[in-house]
C-alpha cells in the first residue's frame, strides 16, 4: 500500500510525535510520498522558524528519502472542478 503524508503528518514527524517515525518504519519509507505543496509548506514553516537553519536541515533530511509527487498536470483539472463546485 502507498501513503501521501499531508503536511501535518509530515510536522508531527519532525517534532517526534505520534511515533511516526516507528510508524513510517513499518510501512517502509519507499511506501511514503509528498506533494510539492507539502514541501513549500514544510519550507515555508522552517523558515518562519526561530533556528531557520536547524530546521531546515530537518526538512532536507526528511524529504531526502521520499518521493515528491509533482502538481502542475493536475492544474487544469483543479481549476475546472473549481468552477463547478462555486
Amino acid at each position: 500500500m502507498q501513503y501521501l503524508l499531508d503536511t501535518s503528518i509530515c510536522v508531527f514527524y519532525l517534532r517526534g510525535l505520534l511515533n511516526l517515525d516507528q510508524v513510517i518504519k513499518e510501512k517502509e519509507l519507499e511506501n511514503c510520498y509528498i506533494s510539492e505543496i507539502t514541501v513549500f509548506e514544510l519550507r515555508f514553516g522552517a523558515e518562519n522558524s526561530i533556528d531557520q537553519k536547524k530546521s531546515h536541515k530537518a526538512v532536507d533530511k526528511f524529504i531526502q528519502g521520499l518521493s515528491i509527487i509533482p502538481i502542475y498536470g493536475c492544474a487544469k483539472k483543479y481549476a475546472e472542478y473549481k468552477v463547478k463546485l462555486s
